[in-house]
């Protein structure tokens, strides 16, 4: 399946409690994705972004779903692996260890909520990405 593929950032959380893997076919090729990509994260805070490869990948440290305050202690990649010249899938994936106080079912269940707005987020970079 395409979540059991090895993405960028994944080692940067490697005992990641919960792992959240979602994705869109785009019918443009990577590096028109990568432009809407680029406009969609222009003004992100430097702190944040921990890899940017051109074409390629963008990786972002988030903070843990619920513990938005504490800090950042998970990832998320945004992968575009190209599946012809003209065609692309953008592969999100997000990572996270469970806070102390918190179990890994209580992530899970916090990230099913927010994956609404995760799906949203990769349609609206789809619907950019066909009208460059």
């Amino acid at each position: 399946s395409e979540a059991a593929v090895s993405l960028p950032g994944d080692l940067l959380v490697p005992t990641a409690d919960t792992v959240f893997d979602c994705g869109v076919r785009i019918d443009a090729s990577p590096e028109i994705v990568w432009r809407v990509i680029e406009q969609a994260f222009e003004d992100e805070e430097a702190s944040r972004i921990l890899a940017r490869e051109e074409n390629s990948c963008l990786i972002l440290s988030v903070p843990t779903p619920g513990f938005e305050d504490e800090g950042r202690s998970g990832t998320v990649v945004f992968a575009l692996l190209p599946l012809t010249p003209e065609r692309t899938l953008l592969h999100l994936r997000e990572r996270h260890v469970a806070a102390p106080e918190s179990s890994s079912v209580t992530l899970g269940a916090r990230l099913a909520l927010e994956s609404f707005t995760a799906m949203r987020m990769l349609w609206d970079i789809k619907r950019a990405a066909l009208v460059l």
